[in-house]
């Protein structure tokens, strides 16, 4: 197996968790390779020192996957509208209400731990 070519991820940076991703990344990645260390952790200051000193690629905060994040969403849509506008019957037209609700619904039961790098 090719471990050059892989993420790792490593949940805490406390002792073993920091001296693992130190290893990883001296002895197994070099600086020209494709792989990524990624780490998670409830203390920040270890996040960012760990990224900052270049020992990990990338970090979350637990609380990311529980409180969410905000969208924003901008959507066009395409009817014909000229059967509306020949019968003047509001069903054959678009109810932005029920727009909005199928948008929302769909961005609140298609979540995703995407990490950001």
């Amino acid at each position: 197996m090719n471990f050059e070519n892989i993420t790792y991820g490593i949940i805490g940076l406390g002792l073993m968790g920091g001296t693992i991703a130190k290893s990883i990344r001296k002895n197994v990645l070099s600086e020209n390779q494709c792989a990524k260390i990624i780490a998670l952790d409830k203390n920040k200051e270890s996040l960012e020192n760990a990224f900052s000193e270049k020992i990990i690629d990338s970090y979350f905060f637990p609380e990311e996957t529980k409180n969410g994040q905000d969208f924003y969403v901008n959507a066009t849509l395409f009817l014909d509208c000229r059967p509306a506008g020949m019968s003047d019957d509001l069903t054959k037209s678009v109810h932005y209400g029920e727009v909005s609700q199928f948008i929302t619904s769909f961005l609140q039961e298609h979540t995703y731990q995407l990490i950001e790098t």
